[in-house]
């Protein structure tokens, strides 16, 4: 009778483990197929974001090159020589930062000449700068991880 009992016992703890893995590897499948959805929309999301970049591309050439020129003046050499190799995409960081101030006070100085065409000029050359910086700060980011 007692050994009847134990196999009893056996046979129940068999059954449970059975269940207990059946119900940790179902919510584990769940869980699994939900990070590859998610990997999945995340691989949609770079693709679209590279399109756009791509599409992006000859708008921000057109900026770097004859918008940033258009900010040319005979009073301001550093500021030109900056404009300069933006335009020819050799800023390092440190001087993607100088433009920037600099291209924020000559904002607020054709902001108070009301020089509508320059401040749109400006703007849009600001928008590039702060992208590039940004972007150079992942990438340090991503090389110090």
């Amino acid at each position: 009778m007692t050994e009847t009992i134990s196999y009893a016992g056996i046979v129940i703890n068999i059954f449970s483990l059975i269940f207990i893995f059946g119900y940790w590897k179902g919510k584990v499948d769940r869980q699994l197929a939900d990070i590859d959805k998610s990997l999945g929309d995340c691989k949609v999301c770079r693709d679209s974001v590279k399109r756009l970049e791509t599409q992006m591309e000859p708008f921000w050439k057109f900026i770097e090159t004859k918008i940033a020129g258009s900010l040319h003046s005979p009073h301001t050499p550093e500021y030109d020589a900056l404009i300069d190799k933006f335009s020819g995409g050799e800023l390092n960081t440190n001087e993607l930062l100088r433009l920037s101030h600099m291209l924020n006070e000559d904002f607020h100085e054709a902001d108070s000449k009301k020089e509508t065409a320059k401040l749109i000029s400006i703007q849009l050359v600001m928008l590039r700068v702060e992208y590039l910086i940004n972007q150079m700060k992942v990438v340090k980011q991503c090389l110090l991880q």
